[in-house]
């Protein structure tokens, strides 16, 4: 009996929050911000996603082949939560799609210097990030629309 009481009696969420129960609070936040996770104000994801490119940009994360949502939280000072609410919703990207864009980017820009024409192109991607041959050249083609090794000779003629 004390069990059914205690059980129904808390389930009548009324009675421990004057002025709503917890389900129209989870509403009132699902409204307000699209996600009953989403804990980030449309400022707040403004301020991150500024972060978010300055780290990107300057300490360049994506070339650890090892990095994570949860590690890049870290470096930009917020909770995986919220950078993948920003990715996915502000930003309209997956986490492994932002950081192979800019490994892509990165292995453009080292082709382009001589000091990596001795490297074959595998060996730049791995040193931009990538840690497998596959997912360096699908990650490639679908940024550039050509292969590497295309992008290389079109450098090069």
């Amino acid at each position: 009996m004390t069990f059914f009481l205690g059980y129904y009696g808390l389930k009548q969420s009324m009675i421990y929050l004057p002025g709503g129960s917890i389900n129209d609070e989870i509403k009132k936040t699902k409204k307000k911000n699209g996600n009953s996770h989403l804990y980030a104000t449309e400022e707040e994801l403004h301020v991150l996603k500024v972060k978010l490119e300055h780290v990107l940009t300057y300490a360049k994360p994506y070339l650890f082949q090892k990095i994570t949502l949860s590690t890049l939280a870290e470096h930009i000072g917020t909770t995986d939560k919220k950078l993948s609410t920003l990715l996915n919703r502000s930003m309209d990207v997956s986490f492994y799609d932002l950081i192979n864009q800019y490994r892509v980017e990165a292995v453009k820009e080292s082709l382009r210097l001589e000091e990596y024409t001795k490297y074959s192109v595998e060996g730049v991607a791995y040193s931009c990030g990538f840690n497998s041959k596959s997912s360096f050249y699908r990650a490639f083609k679908k940024e550039t629309g050509i292969s590497p090794v295309e992008y290389k000779k079109g450098i090069f003629m």
